[in-house]
């Protein structure tokens, strides 16, 4: 459950080229792993306010916050 580096991968050949959707983002992994792998745009949503601003952050630091946007908000 904690070894995600297959996903990881499958998600770096996926992505390119696609806009991804990320809920339950938390701080952003996933939605800055796709746009650092060519997703086109990335849309992801948590509904936890100060993890949401650290996914902000977080794609600031990776060089990715053009092409993420989060949102806090109840995904179900």
């Amino acid at each position: 459950y904690l070894d995600q580096r297959v996903n990881a991968r499958i998600l770096d050949q996926l992505a390119p080229g696609f806009s991804v959707f990320d809920g339950f983002c938390y701080v952003g992994q996933w939605a800055i792993r796709a746009a650092k792998a060519g997703a086109d745009r990335v849309v992801a949503v948590d509904s936890s306010n100060p993890a949401i601003e650290q996914a902000k952050a977080n794609a600031e630091r990776n060089g990715v916050a053009g092409l993420c946007r989060f949102e806090a908000g109840d995904v179900t």
